[in-house]
């Protein structure tokens, strides 16, 4: 397996991720009505994002700690347009509440089948905006946010798992991974990656008491769930099986799993089973 160099800037500034109108605004990482449900009073949290690419010389990786000042409620992101803030991805906040207040708070209840898609639809919604605090890193496609802009499709290279987690650190957190990833058979490697765009990402948020993880890979051939084993630890709401959800979550983690989970990418990148060259040339 190979890991090459970063990608290029795809976006156009200042205009919507989804429709591509001007007029933006800006979009909280956190809905508002959230906010009192995940502050931690006394403690202050901040938004995190490390980025990763391969070191041809050295055989190594070279890694970008991003963090932001303040409480990660304050966070927002200028990258969609006032109609789409208010319309459609509104929608999404609004049918999600319901099913996100039982999770955050720990509470009794069902998570059905339909719940789980709409609290995947919820989340993708988050990771297509948050990823884009750094566009250059970003993993999905103008296509991607297109069609799920107009249809709600998620991605197919989306997984998405959940989890209970009453650590403080993860009741107002995030943490982003990304990299590019080929298979490889032979060293030095004969295939690389057919483009210069980031193909693998992770993220994890905590909001409350719910711990959610989602893994995107665009890459061929690679599936992450495979390579970063968290079935032992997390519930699949997507895909799903179409079994209903008893809450509270029976997967409780302490903050040592969820720290190992939400940098497991970093881990995987790091290891002896990902060599690191830089994309050849084209002539």
């Amino acid at each position: 397996m190979v890991m090459a160099k970063r990608n290029k800037v795809r976006n156009i500034p200042g205009t919507c991720i989804f429709c591509t109108k001007q007029g933006l605004s800006k979009e909280h990482l956190w809905p508002e009505w959230m906010h009192d449900l995940i502050r931690v009073p006394g403690t202050r949290s901040s938004n995190v994002a490390e980025y990763h690419v391969g070191d041809k010389t050295r055989g190594v990786i070279s890694s970008t700690r991003r963090e932001r000042q303040g409480h990660v409620t304050t966070i927002k992101f200028r990258v969609v347009c006032r109609d789409c803030n208010n319309t459609w991805m509104a929608v999404i906040e609004e049918t999600a509440k319901p099913i996100l207040g039982p999770l955050i708070r720990g509470s009794d209840g069902t998570l059905s089948s339909e719940g789980q898609k709409t609290l995947a639809t919820w989340a993708t919604l988050k990771v297509m905006v948050a990823e884009q605090s750094k566009p250059e890193e970003a993993v999905f496609s103008d296509q991607d946010r297109a069609a799920f802009m107009r249809e709600r499709i998620i991605p197919s290279s989306v997984r998405v798992w959940v989890a209970r987690c009453i650590a403080p650190l993860w009741r107002n957190a995030f943490l982003r991974c990304s990299g590019q990833l080929a298979l490889g058979t032979t060293l030095p490697p004969t295939v690389f990656p057919t483009s210069e765009r980031k193909n693998v990402q992770t993220s994890a948020f905590g909001v409350g008491e719910l711990f959610i993880y989602t893994t995107v890979s665009r890459a061929e051939g690679i599936d992450l769930n495979e390579l970063i084993r968290v079935r032992d630890y997390l519930v699949p709401i997507y895909p799903n099986t179409g079994d209903a959800i008893r809450l509270p979550l029976r997967f409780i983690i302490p903050e040592t799993v969820a720290n190992r989970i939400a940098t497991a990418l970093n881990s995987f990148m790091s290891s002896k089973r990902v060599h690191h060259f830089d994309i050849p040339t084209q002539s």
